[in-house]
């Protein structure tokens, strides 16, 4: 690791215990990419490591050749930053510990009681966990529907135009954003939920 990308996790580190309301972070992969911090959060959280590791080694990829510009612009994007990254954790069991994602009924319960469209159109989580779940499900219904190259189309042209994800997303899917997030509340609010499964990318 270089000096200056180790500085640079530190600086991060710095900022994230001087202000926790800036997130609850278990875990942290830098902008860059190529240093993720775990922080003593997973202790008290019982997380399951192997399934946060690979949370945030899904991001690294991602951030991958990436610009930092770039990167920083997509933290406006939640739904498909956290959703992209939480597919891949969730498709195989993991070693002992909480999972990140909600347990499907006890996410089918608190979406049954409020909108689901706030979390996809506001960059603040506000309930992180909640959102991440409804985040991966949306996209397991999206790649089921759609397919995966489809879905490959739409990650690389929203990472390489962040400002247009939105924009990207109709031009891919043929919907806007909130069309298919109220379609995915309606299938909800019956029950009926895709179910994280085994996709190569």
């Amino acid at each position: 690791m270089g000096w200056k990308q180790g500085v640079f996790g530190i600086v991060v580190l710095a900022v994230l215990a001087a202000f926790p309301f800036l997130g609850r972070p278990l875990a942290v992969t830098i902008p860059t990419g190529t240093v993720v911090f775990v922080t003593p959060k997973v202790v008290d959280y019982r997380a399951d490591v192997g399934e946060l590791l690979r949370h945030e080694l899904s991001h690294a990829v991602l951030k991958r050749d990436r610009s930092m510009l770039n990167i920083l612009r997509m933290r406006r994007q939640p739904w498909v930053v956290e959703g992209v990254a939480g597919l891949v954790p969730e498709m195989a069991a993991t070693a002992p510990g909480q999972p990140i994602i909600l347990p499907k009924e006890e996410f089918l319960l608190q979406a049954k009681k409020e909108k689901l469209w706030p979390y996809f159109a506001d960059s603040a989580q506000r309930n992180w966990r909640f959102s991440y779940t409804a985040y991966i499900y949306f996209w397991n219904r999206q790649i089921e529907r759609s397919g995966k190259e489809t879905f490959l189309r739409f990650e690389r042209a929203c990472y390489s135009d962040p400002q247009a994800c939105r924009g990207t997303f109709r031009s891919v899917y043929g919907t806007d954003l909130r069309s298919a997030v109220e379609d995915f509340q309606e299938e909800v609010l019956s029950g009926r939920l895709v179910t994280p499964r085994w996709v190569v990318f």
